[in-house]
């Protein structure tokens, strides 16, 4: 088949909306994705023709390309690649890359505007509290921690936006039915950006149903702990003659959250609030979490939760930045896999997508506030 139009090398016009704040943070992205959702070229341009995505780099490109960028790439079983079947990478000419997929793919172009390919270390925010490292030197600092944000204020520090970089999602051991889920989903979403959670937005036109509807055939398994089956997550078939999954009847069921992440505990305990309010929201809840039993929160010891024996939920995030949205339907499948260990649930357990949270960039020391 002919190959689709080149995107051309060049500036991409000033940055707009969600995409300027993102652009100051991934500023060597090889493609971006506008604030209209299409593609735009970035550090490269690219063309794609059937399976094949080729990107191209202009004379003096800023940054690695060719086979230097290849190396920085992560493994091909890592996330973006997650979701994304490669076949072959080569280098072409002046220092241009292209990339094979295993078969045909909506947009697999839009993969390369994932910052974690641009061959430039990716500005990961510190875990938690960060007022130690803005108290310890005079590098720059990314964060979601409100309290080092306003800290950072106090002192004078210039505090500038940073995308919107980090999904939070639920994901529970039961099951119930995908409409029923669905009007809990909404709810519980809305809860969490409007009552509480600073600098939290929904995800634009974003749903999971949306997201397997469009990945969910054929997405690898993921590998970590005792992984479902590739729809085994927010719908599909139910696995089999498996066991229901059983909670310690001497504990309080729970309900799991990353270590020191306040709105992840919001998270938890807007969901353990919907089952005390009784009512159709409650019913839906104790179909998801297989249990009517009065629901606690528990702090996992690190930031990805591993199941307890308790636990019958799980306030799980992941990266979601620019990038594919096949990568992060597979990285949620990843991280709700990795959750439920070597647990085999009688039904698939569902996902709801909470929203995303903003990282913030807090400056150097001696540079004013925003």
């Amino acid at each position: 088949m002919p190959p689709t139009p080149a995107g051309d090398l060049g500036p991409s016009g000033p940055p707009e909306c969600e995409s300027a704040a993102q652009a100051a943070v991934y500023a060597h992205v090889l493609l971006r994705i506008g604030c209209d959702g299409r593609l735009m070229p970035g550090r490269a341009g690219w063309s794609v023709e059937g399976t094949a995505v080729t990107l191209r780099f202009s004379a003096g490109a800023e940054g690695p390309v060719g086979a230097e960028l290849v190396r920085t790439w992560p493994p091909l079983d890592d996330p973006p690649w997650l979701g994304h079947s490669v076949a072959a990478v080569a280098v072409v000419e002046r220092g241009g890359i292209q990339v094979r997929f295993a078969a045909s793919a909506r947009e697999p172009a839009r993969v390369f505007a994932d910052p974690r390919l641009s061959g430039w270390g990716l500005r990961v925010p510190e875990e938690g509290d960060a007022r130690d490292a803005i108290d310890g030197g005079a590098a720059e600092v990314v964060t979601h921690h409100g309290a080092s944000i306003e800290y950072a204020r106090s002192l004078g520090r210039s505090v500038r936006p940073a995308g919107f970089g980090r999904l939070y999602l639920l994901v529970f051991a039961g099951a119930a039915e995908g409409a029923r889920a669905d009007s809990l989903a909404g709810r519980m979403a809305r809860d969490w950006v409007g009552l509480g959670v600073t600098d939290a937005r929904r995800l634009p036109a974003v749903d999971w149903a949306s997201l397997r509807s469009r990945c969910g055939v054929g997405a690898p398994r993921p590998e970590a702990g005792g992984a479902a089956p590739d729809d085994a997550v927010g719908g599909g078939a139910a696995a089999g003659n498996a066991a229901t999954p059983v909670w310690s009847a001497s504990e309080r069921p729970t309900v799991a959250y990353p270590a020191n992440d306040g709105p992840a505990r919001q998270a938890a305990e807007r969901l353990v609030s919907a089952g005390i309010r009784g009512g159709g929201e409650a019913e839906i809840l104790a179909a998801l979490t297989g249990t009517t039993g009065r629901l606690g929160v528990r702090e996992a010891n690190r930031s990805s939760p591993a199941r307890a024996p308790s636990d019958v939920a799980a306030v799980l995030r992941v990266y979601a930045g620019p990038g594919h949205p096949c990568s992060l339907h597979a990285e949620v499948l990843r991280a709700a896999s990795a959750w439920g260990g070597e647990v085999q649930w009688a039904e698939p357990p569902r996902v709801i997508l909470l929203g995303e949270l903003r990282a913030f960039v807090l400056g150097r020391p001696g540079v004013g506030s925003s």
